[in-house]
């Protein structure tokens, strides 16, 4: 029988159902290696305990006891909730203005480059060399 580490842990914890157990046994008793790990998880399972043994007992901070209690449980309709959302949402949508801007910086953006990519500034390029270019 083949014992999965699964199996070998729960047998350590001893929280391994009674008819696994005696399989289980058998085969630890058989096989020295699988004894070892066993041995293993087990001191594994102290250090644990004995590492956390001040962090379980201790009380959790007043913080969050006066927060649980302090607020009370409620129950929302989901349709309420559904409809704010929709709201919400038709609230966000751009209006007029926004859609105006959004339009007036297109039309910036393309008059820039087309500027740009006409190259009527003051510095030209011939034969590969910056020339100075325009009206005198």
């Amino acid at each position: 029988m083949t014992i999965s580490d699964e199996q070998l842990m729960a047998y350590a914890d001893g929280e391994l159902p009674e008819e696994e157990r005696a399989a289980v046994e058998a085969a630890i008793a058989n096989d020295p290696a699988l004894a070892e790990q066993v041995h293993a998880h087990r001191a594994l399972r102290a250090q644990l305990a004995e590492a956390f043994s001040g962090t379980l007992v201790e009380p959790p901070p007043a913080r969050f006891t006066e927060l649980l209690a302090s607020t009370p449980p409620s129950v929302i309709s989901l349709d309420a909730h559904r409809e704010s959302r929709e709201q919400e949402r038709a609230r966000r949508r751009w209006s007029w203005p926004e859609w105006g801007a959004l339009a007036a910086s297109v039309v910036a953006g393309v008059a820039a480059g087309s500027m740009w990519l006409q190259g009527r500034g003051p510095i030209g390029s011939e034969g590969g060399a910056l020339v100075a270019r325009g009206e005198l």
